[in-house]
């Protein structure tokens, strides 16, 4: 068996392998050959775009949290709370990431044609009602309800959710600052993802074995989900060059500079 370090290498040089042989995307090239880069991405997607980054933190923040939330602390709770056998957990989560193969796929062609935000909000609306009756299916102790569960709750409503995302990100930015904005409004909200299984144990703990807690804490994930596809814009329709983001012609304009000047320059 590979041991993990040696894994997580592997999967490192694979990448840099994918990496080296891809190309800059249409759209880069372009602002590349126009010496439109921006002298400062990060600053200035701050800047230009502070609602498409909040935006995005809002979504990425329940996604993150979710991801640890249904397959790290889940799984503890059904071992150690329920004290069922691990094998329980395992078929689950094999099962879970199976239908994720074909869910994903089938929410992302479902949103090119009716759109991200209408997907967006289902599935976070849908993980919101379902926060309480999540814990009732689990504390039957069936390993059937249990499997349902956590399908229902990460491969189809969360799923629509991861489905989308990438495509409303990179909507929400202008091409001259989208690979930051979708960088930063995605990952950043990680940190706060990884914690989640520890707060989730504290307050179980707290609460005397009560999963209430956790409940509301998933609703109230899902309703910032809710909220950003409410107040966020619906670009599908629209080709990347033609969006701006919070960017104006005038402070598009005080940000780009000739790449010549500062061959570093970054997207």
């Amino acid at each position: 068996m590979i041991q993990q370090p040696l894994l997580s290498v592997l999967i490192v040089l694979f990448g840099l392998l994918i990496r080296m042989g891809l190309s800059e995307t249409p759209i880069f090239e372009q602002i590349s050959s126009r010496h439109e880069r921006v002298r400062h991405p990060l600053r200035t997607a701050f800047r230009m775009s502070p609602k498409g980054i909040i935006l995005a933190w809002m979504v990425a923040t329940q996604d993150n949290s979710f991801t640890y939330l249904f397959q790290t602390f889940i799984t503890a709770y059904v071992e150690n709370q329920l004290h069922l056998p691990d094998s329980v957990m395992l078929t689950t989560l094999t099962l879970m990431g199976l239908i994720q193969l074909v869910a994903v796929p089938a929410f992302g062609a479902l949103s090119d044609k009716i759109g991200r935000r209408p997907i967006l909000i289902t599935g976070a609306l849908l993980s919101a009602l379902y926060g309480f009756p999540f814990f009732w299916m689990l504390n039957t102790k069936s390993p059937i309800l249990i499997g349902v569960s956590v399908i229902l709750a990460s491969s189809i409503f969360r799923g629509a959710i991861v489905a989308v995302q990438a495509s409303w990100y990179t909507e929400l930015f202008s091409s001259k600052i989208r690979y930051t904005g979708f960088a930063v409004g995605r990952e950043w909200p990680s940190a706060l993802g990884g914690v989640v299984p520890v707060f989730a144990s504290a307050v179980l703990i707290w609460s005397h074995g009560h999963t209430w807690a956790i409940s509301i804490l998933i609703i109230v994930f899902s309703l910032l989900t809710v909220v950003a596809g409410i107040l966020g814009p619906e670009n599908s329709k629209l080709e990347l060059t033609d969006i701006n983001g919070d960017l104006t012609r005038a402070s598009l304009n005080e940000t780009t500079i000739n790449a010549m000047e500062e061959p570093g320059t970054s997207r």
